[in-house]
């Protein structure tokens, strides 16, 4: 009997297989990953894991004998290299022919490869899987000299665990600022100057223009301003691509990421997809990819209520982001599409705690929050709810978040 076949391995295809099973789906499943492991956690990599507040263990969504007792057979170390839509089918690595009656691409994500010569060496990593982190963790060493290069979320959370460990650290980023791209240049100051604080030497508008190598090993960076940097690694954090090529191959429309539509169903009609490398259209920010856990999370349970039919599970979740850095945690719901916004600083309850309200001409469109979990979560109820709170009180620290007066979003 054909049944339901997810490839990839990581949160969406998690959440994909067991809703499918929690809601009465009685067809056999196959998860297919890539990895040589079960579905986990990467956020952790670079933050708990890295640190080794967590053990491997503890990364895993579900315990093995949980796949056995649902009856999920499971393929790891393992590629799919086709796609034979016509006669609904895969092909393996090793040739073999998998029959599906529906089929769910949760391929996700990789990260973006640096574009220069020796972009290959042994000591210069990305940070996206758990052998990753094992390549790593024998460089976190006090003393040791590293330089990242991106001012993103992953290369700020790498550099604060780096100098707990005592290393030095240089962060590169050729943009003016860090953070250019995900967050608001208020926050971005806020986690710039508390990186300088513990000691990171953050250097924006500049890139780099050659990695120097000796045999297999990065030894120094040059700058395209001509300053060297002598390292002992190079960690690249520079964005992420969609691993939608088997989509691609098969003929299903793509554009940055899989498209799909608000049941997550691909344009071939017993195809979905889910988490990192869908592409869909949001009703409030357009046509977006997102790369995060509440996606992943959605994006795969939508997929298998609309397996199973459920023509009312339509997908328009608010994007919700963290990051940890040091004694600061970051927290934003809803993005920022444009630059006709205005930005109102409300001061929180706590001791260093506060965040930035961003608004347009249709209300509320974002909230970043620093250390300001209340605030956040406030945010992200009326988002989710389509309502967007008074600006004057928002503004005055006085007024209780709770009681606050909100009006529809206008979309």
């Amino acid at each position: 009997m054909k049944g339901t076949i997810v490839i990839g391995a990581g949160q969406a295809a998690c959440e994909t297989i067991f809703t499918l099973r929690a809601q009465g789906y009685n067809k056999p499943i196959t998860l297919i990953g890539k990895e040589r492991y079960l579905p986990y956690q990467r956020p952790p990599l670079s933050k708990a894991y890295l640190l080794g507040d967590y053990d491997q263990q503890r990364l895993f969504f579900k315990a093995e004998t949980l796949y056995e007792d649902k009856r999920i057979d499971v393929l790891l170390d393992t590629e799919v290299i086709n796609i034979d839509r016509a006669a609904n089918q895969i092909q393996l690595g090793d040739g073999t022919y998998m029959a599906y009656e529906n089929l769910v691409i949760a391929t996700g994500s990789r990260p973006r490869p640096l574009p220069m010569e020796n972009g290959d060496k042994s000591n210069l990593f990305t940070i996206r899987s758990l052998d990753d982190i094992a390549h790593i963790k024998p460089y976190m060493q006090a003393d040791k000299k590293v330089v990242i290069v991106g001012g993103g979320y992953i290369g700020l959370e790498f550099a604060s665990v780096a100098r707990k460990f005592g290393l030095k650290v240089t962060l590169i980023e050729r943009m003016p600022r860090i953070l250019a791209r995900v967050a608001r240049p208020e926050t971005a100051k806020t986690l710039h100057d508390t990186h300088l604080s513990h000691g990171v030497d953050i250097l924006t508008d500049v890139g780099i223009s050659n990695l120097n190598a000796v045999d297999d090993k990065i030894t120094s960076v040059t700058l395209t301003n001509e300053q060297e940097y002598e390292c002992d690694f190079v960690v690249v954090g520079i964005g992420a691509l969609a691993n939608d090529e088997l989509a691609k191959e098969a003929g299903l429309e793509v554009n940055n990421g899989i498209i799909v539509n608000e049941q997550c169903q691909t344009s071939d009609p017993s195809i979905y997809a889910a988490g990192d490398v869908t592409h869909f259209t949001h009703n409030r920010y357009g046509s977006i990819r997102l790369e995060s856990v509440g996606n992943a999370i959605a994006q795969g349970q939508i997929a298998a209520k609309a397996i199973l039919g459920d023509e009312k599970a339509c997908y328009n979740a608010m994007p919700w982001f963290w990051s940890d850095q040091y004694d600061v945690k970051m927290q934003s719901v809803g993005l920022v599409m444009h630059d006709d916004v205005e930005v109102i600083t409300r001061i929180g309850e706590r001791k260093n705690s506060f965040s930035y309200w961003v608004y347009d001409k249709n209300g509320l469109l974002s909230v970043e929050a620093i250390n300001d979990a209340k605030a956040y979560l406030m945010a992200k109820r009326w988002l989710e709810a389509g309502l967007s709170p008074n600006k004057s009180e928002i503004a005055d620290t006085q007024s209780n978040l709770k009681n606050i007066t909100t009006s529809p979003i206008m979309l």
